[in-house]
């Protein structure tokens, strides 16, 4: 039987030991980290320069004097790998040994920072929107969503006209602002208050300010759920990468909140009548029981009133009981009518 620690080891293990021990020669983008230093070295990254892939960087103190942040780096170093339990995670670090040459990147200071935003938002971790919302509406409780839109745009007729019906379910309120003012954008993020905020936009130009760390940095701040729709954009800006949900169109949006409610409803009728075929099961064999029991007491009652009648006819063989009579006709109606409530 398998522990989550031994499940950690295992696939720590899967890594030879001979690869992790040779020297690697690896390019990347330098960023530097805090300018704290654990057993004589710094703890940077090393940033791909095609993605958003990176690697811990542990930097001695000499080497980290000849570093520039920003700037392309080739180096020659060793993997460490290191297991932590908790969490069921595995590390793996990149031990400069040797600086073999440096180059000045192409990468702003802003461009830095949207790399350092990303990082954060990975720490953060993306929250589950979809399972929040399920659970709203599984307990029967309204989703407080607010959509910023842009003030001249006709977004909030698309999305309202995919929700049809469940738009009854959903308390949606839409905010007009200017979407190509960051400063704007910024201040309606974190003024806003509700379950779930979103900003939708369809598709057009100056699509490039989704990509303003700035806004992307506000969003990730937030307590509420947050998503994204932006419509026909080619390229994914920032502001999408960090949200907790993006949809390509302001219409794909609200056809999803459709879906997720019709879906959670459906689920949810399906699991009342198992519940309700599960529990018929249980009680099955008791009715059964019960019934068996009235049955042999009726037949055992009717037995009974027969054999009296019989006495009683000996007796006055002139006068018919109709006490009798009637009491043999109560019992087999009254046992009837309690068959016929068990089995409906």
């Amino acid at each position: 039987m398998l522990t989550p620690g031994s499940l950690v080891h295992l696939f720590a293990n899967s890594v030879p030991m001979d690869f992790a021990k040779e020297l690697k020669r690896v390019k990347g983008i330098y960023v530097q980290g805090k300018d704290m230093v654990y057993g004589g070295k710094y703890y940077d990254v090393l940033r791909d320069e095609a993605g958003e892939a990176s690697i811990t960087l542990l930097v001695p103190a000499l080497l980290r004097e000849q570093l520039r942040n920003g700037e392309v780096i080739e180096l020659i170093g060793f993997l460490q790998k290191r297991v932590q339990a908790k969490g069921a995670r595995i590390d793996l670090h990149l031990e400069i040994s040797e600086i073999v040459g440096q180059a000045k990147g192409s990468f702003n200071e802003e461009e830095l920072k949207a790399f350092e935003i990303l990082q954060k938002k990975r720490d953060i971790g993306f929250m589950d929107v979809d399972g929040f919302i399920k659970k709203q509406i599984l307990n029967d409780q309204k989703i407080s969503i607010k959509i910023l839109v842009g003030k001249t745009g006709i977004i909030h007729s698309d999305i309202k006209e995919q929700l049809k019906d469940a738009i009854g379910f959903y308390d949606i309120e839409f905010i007009g602002i200017n979407l190509s003012n960051e400063n704007e954008i910024i201040d309606a993020l974190e003024n806003t208050d509700a379950d779930v905020i979103a900003i939708a936009r369809g598709g057009g130009d100056r699509m490039e300010i989704f990509d303003k760390p700035n806004i992307a940095e506000a969003a990730i701040e937030l307590d509420a759920y947050f998503i994204t729709a932006l419509g026909h954009a080619q390229d994914v800006p920032l502001l999408q990468k960090v949200a907790d949900k993006a949809f390509t169109t302001p219409t794909a949006f609200g056809q999803h909140l459709v879906d997720l409610y019709n879906n959670t409803i459906q689920e949810r009728s399906q699991s009342k009548a198992g519940m309700v075929e599960a529990a018929m099961k249980q009680v099955k064999p008791l009715f059964e029981k019960q019934i068996q029991n009235l049955t042999e007491q009726f037949a055992n009652e009717k037995k009974l009133l027969e054999e009296r009648l019989v006495m009683a006819q000996m007796v006055q063989p002139a006068k018919t009981n109709w006490v009798l009579i009637i009491g043999l006709m109560i019992v087999g109606l009254i046992a009837g009518f309690l068959i016929a409530r068990l089995f409906g």
